[in-house]
Parts: structure tokens; C-alpha cells; sequence
């Protein structure tokens, strides 16, 4: 094993322009830490997350874009530090989650804000260290090279696919997790916002209608009350954009983003109605009492500090898990015990069909037993509401503060592994909207560690031989290039 060498790190004007406006960044957010941060957090906790916001953003200062560059392990540093790090400015209770009012005993959330600077310094560690893993591909990329328009309509038909799917109550249970990885939103939306970036088919002549399945997807999914749903064609479209170099990657995020700090207040009224009081309602009327329930709550909170404080209370309820995995270190090892990786056993069964294990636990089954184990919800509303475990709080609650360092260094090699073979040079259409999904799918870790791996796994053998298959069925990208005979995933 040896680490990254300096000469890979090699400072750059640009990149020492990244690290001033990192460094201000910084400074600012402590500044911004020190006036603003919620009561239940003293200037340990503080400094603890400062710390944790710095180490989590400081990658994207050595970020290099490439044509087929997928920033994972910087957006996955990101998300830690919104889970984690924002908390102190975001989150003074834990009311919206929990069937009782929990305060943290002296010392819990800093504990959890150390621990959480451990992981990711070990997750950094992991990704730096260079390994001699052979790769499954041997020296070869993903080559899933697919006609513009063949992937654009098989994007299409994979996003109409997820939407009945996802609405249709008759398809077995045994039969929804292959055909949610067959018919996968992000994979769709993926295919359709790489031909879109690369610009070499416009449908009727109008490059806009790609889009049009994408926006079908995010509605579907706001209709359902399904947040991530919603949010999922904007986050592909926006490593899509990075990937190609062409057009204004955040923009999609920032529409994405708004739409989504708008909706959230109103969020658990809508979930009410749509998942409890009228399921089998039409989307037309979903709509209708989605509209009226955000016109009525602005048009009463036009005030800008009523605004602010209803975003920043809804949305740090959210986003931040900082009080959630802070409950699981403040009662962990007593009452509830160690689990001494009991959590995480669904991995090791993920890739077996539920056609032929009817029982199979699902890959949620960890944030089930975290909410039944801390007592997060009422028993009624277990299934109704789903509250994430974490990455970081399932490590803890299998191995204390002992099995962190380990847990987040593997998880790094696994980022690096996953981007260095897979993504990084992965020709054609099919390899990159394969890799952009993979991506979405590494950022779920506010869910199941065990689910969000086992997807991941099951997202490469099963979506890329798909597409193999069609690619096989059809003829390659670009005039002029050989159709290679190919294995069934790699293509090669």
C-alpha cells in the first residue's frame, strides 16, 4: 500500500485559488457558527463541527474535471458535512421525529461531532491510500457505448417504467426489486441527461423534449411525497453536466433547491393526506392539495423572518442527523447493546432474489430496527415514516467508536475503487449514465450503510449487463467505430 504523492496533489494556480476561497469560506462559517449556533450546543460542539464542515469540503479544492469525471468522493464529504456539520446552525430538537421530547445528556453531541471528524478523516485516508486491488475489469473501462437516440428512449421508457412500478400496488412483492432496478429513475434520468449534455440528438429537433421525462420523473416522485424521488433527476442531471464541461452544472441544483426548501414546510401535511388520508387519490387531485397547502402557508408567512425561520426549522429537521445519531452514542452500549455487525448481515443476501427467499429482510431493515431499538417512532408509524440510521450511526451502534476509523477507511478505498475502475474513462453513453447512477446511489448514506452498498453492487452487475444487452442489440455511438464482441458486463 502506498498514499498519494505529492506530485498527484501538484499546486496549481488554480487550485490555489480554490484554496483561498476555501479558506474564507471557512473563516466565514466559523464566524457565521460562533453568532448563530442553537442553543443546545455549547463552543465544543461548535468547533467540533467547524472542524468536521472543513474537513468535508477541503476535496474540492484538488477536484480535477475530465469528460468523464463523477466528483463521488468530494459530494460524498458534502453530504456528510449538511448531515453532520450544519446541525448546530439547523436543528434544536428532535420534535418532528421522535414520539417523546429527547434531550442529549452532557458531552453526546460532541462525542458525535468527533466521531464524525474520525470518519471522515478515515474515509479521506481510504481514498488517498493506493491499494493493489485487481479489478474485476482488469485494465479495462466500462464500455457501454449506445446510440444517442437508442439511449435517450430506453432513458424514457426506464423512467415510465419506475412510475408504474412505484404506483402499481398489483406487482408482487417478489417481483418489486428486480423491477425497481430494471426500471431505475436514476439510471433513466441518467441516460437522458448525458445525450442531453453531449448534444448529438435532438428529438423532433428540439434537444428540450429530453428533458420532458426528467421533469415527469420529479413531479411523479413530489406527488408521492417522496423527497429524494423528487430531487433525484436534478442531482443526475447536475453530474451529468460536470461530466460533460458544457452549460451551468448548479443551476439545476439551485431550482432543484428551491423548489425544495419551498415544499418543505408543508411537507407533513401533504405526506398526511396523500399516504394516509386519501392514497388512491387521483395525481390530479394530489396536485391540487399540494398547491393549495403551499399557497395558503406563504401567502400566511410572507414576513422574511417568518420565512427564514420556517425553512431553516423544517429543512434542519430534514437534513440534519446530527440529534438522530447523537441519541444512538448517548444510549449505546447501554440500554440498547452493540450489534456486532448484526445490521449490516443484508448484504450478504442482498444479491438473492426475494422470488427465491420470500422473507428476505429489506434494505431498509436497519433503520427498522434502529426506530423500534431507540424508541424514534410509535410502533404505528414505523412504516409509514421512514427515519435513516446513517452511515455513521449504524457503524457506531455494530461497533462503538473503535470500529469508526476502520468502517470509513474501507468505505473510502470502496469510493476510490468504485471511481478509479469504473467511472473514470468509462466510454460511451451506457458506461456514463451507468457510473452517474452508481454516484446517486453512493450519496443515499442518510440511509442503510448495508442497503446503500447492496444497491450499489446490484445497480452495477444488473443495470450495466442491461445495457450491455441493448448495446449488443443495436450498433455503437459513433460512425465508424467497430462493434467489439464483449462480455455481458464489461464490454470487452
Amino acid at each position: 500500500m502506498r498514499f498519494t504523492s505529492t506530485a498527484d496533489f501538484a499546486i496549481s494556480v488554480r487550485w490555489k485559488s480554490r484554496f483561498a476561497v476555501w479558506a474564507v469560506f471557512v473563516v466565514i462559517f466559523g464566524v457565521v457558527l460562533a453568532v448563530f449556533k442553537l442553543p443546545p450546543y455549547d463552543a465544543v460542539s461548535g468547533v467540533a463541527a467547524w472542524l468536521l464542515v472543513a474537513i468535508c469540503t477541503l476535496p474540492f479544492v484538488f477536484f480535477e474535471s475530465t469528460s468523464t469525471s463523477v466528483p463521488l468522493f468530494e459530494l460524498t464529504a458534502l453530504v456528510h458535512a449538511v448531515m453532520f456539520g450544519l446541525g448546530p446552525l439547523t436543528q434544536d430538537s428532535m420534535d418532528i421525529w421522535l414520539s417523546f421530547n429527547y434531550v442529549p445528556s452532557a458531552g453526546a453531541i460532541e462525542r458525535t461531532l468527533i466521531c464524525a471528524c474520525l470518519a471522515m478523516s478515515a474515509m479521506w485516508l481510504g481514498y488517498a491510500a493506493r491499494f493493489q486491488i485487481p479489478s474485476v475489469f482488469g485494465s479495462r473501462k466500462l464500455d457501454l457505448r449506445l446510440k444517442p437516440r437508442t439511449a435517450a428512449i430506453t432513458g424514457a421508457v426506464m423512467i415510465l417504467g419506475s412510475v408504474i412500478v412505484a404506483g402499481g400496488r398489483a406487482i408482487p412483492e417478489s417481483l418489486r426489486q428486480p423491477a425497481n432496478l430494471i426500471f431505475s429513475t436514476s439510471l433513466g434520468s441518467a441516460l437522458l441527461a448525458v445525450v442531453y449534455n453531449e448534444r448529438k440528438w435532438r428529438p423532433f429537433g428540439a434537444r428540450w423534449l429530453l428533458l420532458l421525462p426528467l421533469l415527469y420523473a420529479s413531479l411523479f416522485g413530489l406527488l408521492q411525497g417522496v423527497g429524494e424521488a423528487f430531487v433525484t433527476p436534478a442531482v443526475v442531471m447536475f453530474l451529468a453536466t460536470i461530466g460533460s464541461g458544457k452549460g451551468r452544472a448548479a443551476r439545476f441544483l439551485v431550482i432543484a433547491g428551491i423548489a425544495f426548501f419551498a415544499l418543505q414546510p408543508i411537507k407533513g401535511v401533504y405526506r398526511r393526506f396523500a399516504w394516509q388520508v386519501a392514497p388512491d387519490a387521483a395525481w390530479s387531485e394530489k396536485a391540487g392539495v399540494l398547491g393549495d397547502a403551499a399557497l395558503n402557508y406563504w401567502t400566511d408567512n410572507l414576513s422574511v423572518s417568518a420565512m427564514v425561520d420556517s425553512i431553516t426549522e423544517s429543512s434542519g429537521a430534514r437534513l440534519s442527523y446530527l440529534l438522530g445519531v447523537a441519541h444512538i452514542v448517548d444510549n449505546t452500549p447501554v440500554p440498547v447493546p452493540y450489534q456486532n455487525g448484526r445490521t449490516l448481515e443484508y448484504m450478504l443476501g442482498a444479491w438473492i432474489p426475494r422470488l427465491v427467499w420470500p422473507n428476505k429482510p429489506t434494505a431498509q431493515e436497519a433503520n427498522i430496527q434502529f426506530v423500534r431499538a431507540f424508541g424514534i417512532l410509535p410502533p404505528d408509524a414505523e412504516y409509514g415514516t421512514m427515519v435513516g440510521i446513517t452511515d455513521l450511526g449504524e457503524v457506531y451502534w455494530n461497533f462503538g467508536i473503535w470500529g469508526i476509523m476502520p468502517a470509513f477507511f474501507a468505505i473510502g478505498t470502496i469510493i476510490r475503487y468504485t471511481k478509479r475502475c469504473i467511472i473514470d474513462g468509462a466510454e460511451g453513453i451506457g458506461s456514463r449514465a451507468v457510473a452517474i447512477s452508481i454516484a446517486v446511489g453512493l450519496l443515499q448514506l442518510g440511509s442503510s450503510l448495508a442497503g446503500v452498498i447492496a444497491g450499489v453492487l446490484s445497480q452495477l452487475v444488473v443495470q450495466g449487463a442491461g445495457l450491455n444487452i441493448i448495446r449488443r442489440m443495436g450498433s455503437v455511438a459513433r460512425p465508424g467505430e467497430p462493434v467489439r464482441k464483449s462480455g455481458v458486463l464489461t464490454g470487452v
